[in-house]
């Protein structure tokens, strides 16, 4: 943008770099630097801005803070419908499944850098299919005012006319229709944070888990149910049943979950179910004589109200599913694995 006062000098420059193998370095012009031609920032996004202070007129009153909303990185999709090259990130395409952003964390060198050869890639297929299923969420919002109401837009500040009977501009804008992926994911992952904190920061989001089986390592999601792995009868029942049911330590009757907001500029939000005026939280308390069991998670890895409050529901029935069945098997279940 230029300013009259300024003739036609720009008061805001940027330029981004995104981690191309091939990105060149920043040409630093009459600017003294002590990086040069071989400072590429190769595998690395990154954004030089320059501000022009006027003495006379200035633009800002204080040191200018920059954010930005940044796309995260290509991601490898082995199913045989993304018709990718394993190892041709020109083919690659950016994603917010989790299972493929997992998948790509554990085989770049900036992640896990594990190797394809390591990963049961099937789980993986399997896995992203369960990311990708649609599930049905509320509408945008609409006008019912009856007039045209003038309102500011969060993302550039200025004032949008909303008509009588149109979506708001500034309520979900980016959502498309009454669906979207159930378990998508927005990582921000530090190396310093080490790979088994990032493995979990990204298993957390699609309630997954990363078992070691056969040689390989498989990707199971928690609340995604399967065929029947094998069948027992009385010849491999051996006896000896025990049923237990969870404690009350182990249950909740309500879960909130704190994320950040992608549409509230991604400012920290927090959702909690099932709420508190309904018949649902009154059943789960008269069934816990009362006592008021009640946790909250921290998930940065999302970013969509509907998703926590999926994600929170979750939790909630998940804790409460606690019985456990243990019994005697003939040696063929050693053939069982985790997930089964």
């Amino acid at each position: 943008h230029t300013s009259a006062r300024f003739g036609t000098r720009p008061y805001f420059r940027t330029v981004g770099y995104f981690g191309s193998a091939t990105q060149a370095a920043f040409n630093w012009g009459a600017v003294t630097s002590k990086r040069g031609a071989n400072h590429r920032g190769i595998g690395v996004a990154y954004a030089i801005s320059r501000f022009y202070a006027h003495g006379k007129y200035p633009k800002y009153n204080s040191e200018p803070l920059v954010e930005a909303v940044i796309k995260g990185m290509v991601l490898y999709d082995p199913r045989p419908a993304a018709a990718q090259t394993q190892g041709d990130e020109n083919t690659y395409t950016f994603s917010q499944n989790a299972a493929l952003a997992l998948l790509r964390y554990l085989t770049t060198d900036t992640g896990a850098d594990w190797g394809f050869a390591a990963l049961d890639i099937n789980s993986f297929k399997d896995a992203a299919d369960a990311c990708d299923v649609a599930v049905v969420i509320p509408g945008r919002l609409t006008n019912t005012t009856g007039a045209t109401v003038s309102w500011r837009n969060r993302r550039d500040g200025l004032f949008d006319n909303i008509t009588n009977g149109t979506e708001w501009t500034t309520y979900r804008r980016d959502q498309i229709g009454s669906t979207q992926p159930r378990l998508i994911g927005s990582f921000i992952l530090d190396p310093e944070t080490g790979v088994k904190d990032n493995i979990e920061s990204i298993l957390q989001v699609m309630h997954g888990h990363l078992p070691f089986s056969n040689g390989k390592y498989k990707l199971i999601i928690e609340d995604v149910v399967g065929a029947a792995a094998m069948d027992f009868d009385d010849d491999s029942i051996l006896g000896n049943w025990k049923i237990t049911e969870g404690g009350r330590g182990e249950r909740l009757n309500r879960a909130t979950v704190t994320f950040v907001n992608k549409n509230k500029s991604y400012k920290e939000d927090s959702v909690s179910w099932p709420k508190l005026d309904s018949t649902q939280y009154t059943t789960y308390l008269a069934e816990d004589s009362g006592e008021k069991l009640f946790q909250t998670f921290d998930v940065p890895g999302i970013s969509d109200f509907y998703q926590a409050e999926d994600w929170a529901e979750f939790q909630v029935k998940n804790s409460r599913a606690s019985r456990r069945v243990t019994v005697d098997l003939a040696p063929k279940a050693m053939l069982l694995e985790f997930g089964d």
